[in-house]
């Protein structure tokens, strides 16, 4: 006979309790996998369009510079790097440039003053990391351009207007080389002094964002940051 104060439940309440849970358990567990697979949808959406985004970008770079820089969407490298130029020269600049070298001998001066037109080509050098880096989630797009520099710098139309001798202090072949190498001296660092550098830099952002814009919808935000030290 049963005992009226015994304080265990009747077993229909507690498998109606059991019932219960099972039943919210399997909701929850059914709310988490639809989450789930919709995120995963989503994440999948967006990759894909971020990747095709990502080679139209470097097929820009390609039809205008004949070369691609590393496409990434966030850390994951979906176009890999193809410079085969190993420079992009992006601003050129003139300038005539005079020098005068001397050298006194037992009070005998021999003199050589030496002129040439200078052309520098500034842009960046490609051996250098060049990437462009899509982050999905916030539609920003980063580039990192290595810094701008003086590529090359050529000579031209040398002219020497002065070329004398000492009465016993001669010139000699040795003395007319080291005075070109000092005019080039010169020319170089007239161009360092100057905006030739900051100018090429700022045309090639101009450039870069130009060619991303075309990839891309108008009112992506881009972003030019340095790019990282080489390792």
């Amino acid at each position: 006979m049963p005992d009226p104060h015994s304080l265990e439940e009747p077993r229909p309440a507690r498998s109606l309790w059991r019932t219960a849970l099972a039943v919210l358990a399997s909701a929850l567990v059914l709310v988490a996998l639809i989450a789930g697979a919709t995120t995963w949808w989503m994440t999948h959406r967006v990759t894909a369009q971020a990747r095709d985004v990502a080679r139209a970008v470097a097929e820009e770079f390609r039809q205008a510079f004949q070369l691609t820089p590393e496409v990434r969407i966030n850390s994951l490298v979906v176009v890999a790097a193809n410079t085969p130029a190993a420079e992009l020269m992006t601003m050129q600049k003139q300038a005539r440039v005079r020098h005068a070298w001397s050298q006194t001998w037992m009070h005998s001066t021999k003199t050589i003053e030496v002129e040439a037109t200078f052309t520098a080509r500034a842009g960046f050098d490609l051996h250098e990391p060049f990437r462009v880096t899509i982050d999905p989630a916030t539609g920003t797009v980063i580039t990192q351009l290595p810094p701008a520099r003086i590529l090359s710098l050529g000579m031209s139309d040398v002219s020497v207007p002065r070329d004398e001798d000492g009465y016993w202090n001669k010139l000699t072949q040795q003395d007319r080389e080291q005075a070109f190498r000092e005019l080039e001296e010169e020319a170089r660092k007239q161009f360092a002094d100057s905006d030739l550098v900051a100018e090429a830099s700022r045309e090639g952002e101009i450039r870069v964002r130009a060619l991303i814009r075309k990839a891309m919808d108008p009112g992506v935000p881009i972003v030019t940051t340095p790019a990282p030290a080489p390792r």
